[in-house]
Parts: structure tokens; C-alpha cells; sequence
């Protein structure tokens, strides 16, 4: 029979100090990033993904990529800007952070980000299934 949240509230409220509920508080943490881990599991090196609409700075936002490889910690990772991706991060006038030189094709964003932050955009079978880049401030949309 499975327990129900408020028989774990419960049991939680008659916990008799605060080392019992620390030791409950360390493993919900734990849970938690287990469960982080598990969500971005499909994050691999070399996998399509778009960085959505959370991040900042915010001329970041909805720019596509390749995921080149996450840190120790699984929680960040390094990322190429594809090509069409490059060119609206080279032209937003938004963007005072990075300079991606004319000649590149493809900019390695020099931070890592948040994996949290990053979403895939290929199936499984390795084709991808962009959906559409929302338009920036002050462009037309690409035809």
C-alpha cells in the first residue's frame, strides 16, 4: 500500500528535534538531485538543443546548438552555437558579452550553462525536429 503525502507530512511533523528533520531535509535534497539528473539524462555530448526561454543573459535565449560535454557535476555544460545561431548572437545588439569573430561559423559560448537551461531538439533516431525560433526584438522572422 503506498504511503500518502500527508502520512509523510505527518510523520515529519512528530519528528522529536531538528537533527531527525535535517536527516529527512538531506534526503529529499538528495532525491531531488537524483531526480534533476534523471530529467536531463538525454543531455549528452554531442546532442541538438535549444536554450530556452529561463536563462540570462537574456540574448541567449532560444539560440541552437550542440551540447560538447558536461562538468563533473552534470549540472552545467560547455555548448556550440550552430551556424544560424552564431549570426543572430553576432548581429543582437543586446549582446555586449561575447564577440564571435566574422570568420567563425560556429561560436563556443565561453561559459558553460545550465543544463537546466537546455533543451533537446533531435528524436532519437538523430533527426532533428527544431520547432520554431520565437523572433527577436526588433527583426523580421527568417522566411
Amino acid at each position: 500500500m503506498p504511503i500518502t503525502m500527508d502520512e509523510v507530512l505527518a510523520f515529519i511533523g512528530r519528528l522529536p528535534n531538528a537533527t531527525a528533520v535535517a536527516k529527512v531535509q538531506e534526503a529529499s535534497a538528495r532525491r531531488i538531485s537524483e531526480l534533476d539528473m534523471a530529467s536531463f539524462a538525454g543531455l549528452t555530448d554531442g546532442c541538438q538543443a535549444r536554450i530556452n526561454g529561463r536563462l540570462r543573459p537574456t540574448f541567449l535565449r532560444h539560440l541552437s546548438g550542440t551540447v560538447l560535454g558536461r562538468n563533473r557535476t552534470g549540472r552545467r555544460a560547455a555548448f556550440l552555437l550552430d551556424e544560424e545561431s552564431t549570426q543572430i548572437l553576432r548581429a543582437d545588439s543586446r549582446n555586449n558579452r561575447y564577440r564571435a569573430p566574422e570568420d567563425t561559423t560556429r561560436f563556443r559560448i565561453p561559459d558553460s550553462l545550465p543544463v537546466a537551461c537546455l533543451v533537446p531538439i533531435g528524436d532519437p533516431a538523430g533527426q532533428p525536429h527544431l520547432p520554431p525560433r520565437p523572433a527577436r526584438p526588433g527583426q523580421e522572422r527568417p522566411s
